[in-house]
């Protein structure tokens, strides 16, 4: 699993997950979940710069995953190498889920797992309550801040994307970034290898 956090209202608006070790391809997806997560699923850019902080795994790393990001308007930016610590509000989330929802979950197989998966996030974001959020769930206080600059809460409402979900496939930015190396209509004309 995968995921984005928001470091203002501690929303996970989006994540990914495989029984499978998470690609940059995956990183890609979570990136465009995220963002039309936050702005709609019309957005092709973010409205502004927003960091993107992760791990040095290299699904996050690859120069594809990178340069997408830059493309969304997201900067990406990485932790040092073996501190985890440096990122504690992701560290905290993961510690919070297995303690919340893992601890007595049946987990015998991936597939329930990630069945699980989407009840247990949105739960977390709309019941965890959080002390630096004046112990209201993410959702609760993202509605609060948005009716106190707005005179109205425009939280998002839309529905958490699942494991899944194919819109990430099918959205507005999923032929990018191109493949780098084999046009597609050379690509057909190259001898088999033996395996």
């Amino acid at each position: 699993m995968a995921f984005a956090i928001d470091c203002h209202d501690r929303e996970v608006p989006a994540y990914v997950a495989s029984p499978r070790p998470l690609t940059g391809a995956d990183i890609r997806t979570l990136m465009d979940r995220t963002l039309w997560a936050r702005f709609g699923e019309v957005a092709l850019k973010a409205p502004h710069a927003i960091q993107w902080l992760s791990d040095n795994g290299p699904q996050y790393t690859a120069t594809a995953t990178v340069l997408y990001a830059h493309e969304l308007g997201l900067v990406p930016i990485t932790t040092p190498a073996y501190s985890p610590e440096s990122n504690g509000l992701a560290e905290a989330f993961v510690g919070t889920f297995k303690r919340d929802y893992l601890g007595d979950a049946d987990l015998r197989d991936a597939e329930t797992v990630l069945a699980n998966l989407g009840g247990w996030v949105a739960d977390y974001n709309s019941q965890a309550p959080h002390s630096a959020l004046g112990m209201r769930s993410p959702r609760a206080y993202r509605a609060l801040m948005l009716t106190a600059a707005f005179g109205t809460a425009t939280a998002s409402t839309a529905t958490p994307h699942l494991p899944q979900d194919a819109r990430s496939s099918r959205g507005p930015l999923s032929g990018y970034p191109p493949k780098i190396g084999v046009e597609p209509d050379r690509a057909s004309s190259y001898p088999k290898l033996p395996t």
